[in-house]
């Protein structure tokens, strides 16, 4: 198999950078939507907690749990 034309070595090269480019765009995009979400799940279990609720978290993560726990001590967590 012979080598690939200048030309189409350049496009493939491009291909490629773009392709990463994009990734890393999903990925950002990706992880500022989770943790969106996880303020406002912390703002929501506030409030809960604040009118009275009794609030349980359960996760079989224990990183999960004391990042939890840091955002939401007044939550039981198992």
């Amino acid at each position: 198999m012979r080598p690939p034309q200048p030309a189409v070595a350049k496009a493939i090269a491009a291909t490629k950078e773009e392709t990463a480019q994009r990734i890393a765009e999903i990925g950002a995009s990706s992880q500022a939507h989770k943790e969106a979400a996880d303020a406002r799940i912390a703002e929501l279990s506030r409030e809960l907690v604040s009118r009275g609720a009794a609030l349980v978290g359960i996760d079989t993560s224990r990183d999960m749990l004391a990042a939890a726990r840091q955002r939401l001590p007044d939550v039981a967590f198992i």
